[in-house]
Parts: structure tokens; C-alpha cells; sequence
């Protein structure tokens, strides 16, 4: 099924929730050309494995996201920018679904740090 998804151009992405770490090469061999890694999952640890096999989104703690100030935000996607920008493709964002009352402003953090530390 992946093969014929990707033969019609169909870019996937795949999300699992919890610490992926232990099973990152499984995660991998999903085919999926996106993997979305939660916030459990040591970026570290998923650099290493998925450099150059797959572009990786994520994975800003959601509870930051939700509970914490702009700033705390900003913070967070900079170090992560800083460990994942050299030698990996990815793309800057929460570690799994946004809770409903996040705040706009952590929202905007996370826009602007990706702006201002990325590309």
C-alpha cells in the first residue's frame, strides 16, 4: 500500500504517540516520508536513526505548548532547531495534536522561532 501511495505522489506521514525511541527503526520501515515524533521521544536519539531515511516534525512538548509562556516556547524550538538543523530535514512543531485551549501567542512562538533560528 505505501509503494502505490508514493507511486501516486502521495507524501505520508505517520504519528505515534509515546517514546518512539525503542522502535525507531520500525517507525521507519513504515515507509512513511514524514515521521511526526512526540515529545516523549529523545530528539537525540531519533536524529541519529532517521538522518537521511526520513524528515522528521515535531517535537515541542505540547504541554509547554498549552501551559507555558512565549518565551519558555521560543526556548524550546531553538534548542531543538539547534540539534536537529545540521545534517537533517525536519519540520518545526508540536510533539502530537495541540490541546484545544492552547494559547495563540505559543502558537506565534513557535511560528517565529522557526522563522527567526530555522531554514
Amino acid at each position: 500500500m505505501v509503494d502505490e501511495l508514493k507511486a501516486r505522489g502521495i507524501i505520508l506521514h505517520n504519528h505515534i504517540c509515546g517514546d518512539t525511541g525503542p522502535i525507531m527503526a520500525d517507525f521507519i520501515a513504515t515507509g512513511a516520508q514524514v515521521l511526526e515524533v512526540d515529545h516523549k521521544t529523545d530528539p537525540r536519539v531519533i536524529k541519529e536513526t532517521a538522518r537521511g531515511r526520513a524528515c522528521l516534525l515535531g517535537n515541542i512538548d505540547t504541554n509547554l505548548l498549552a501551559f507555558g509562556k512565549p518565551d519558555d516556547v521560543d526556548a524550546a524550538c531553538r534548542e531543538l532547531i539547534e540539534l536537529w538543523k545540521p545534517d537533517s530535514g525536519f519540520i518545526l512543531g508540536p510533539g502530537c495534536a495541540l490541546g484545544a485551549r492552547t494559547p495563540p501567542e505559543n502558537i506565534h512562538a513557535l511560528v517565529e522561532a522557526a522563522k527567526k533560528y530555522g531554514v
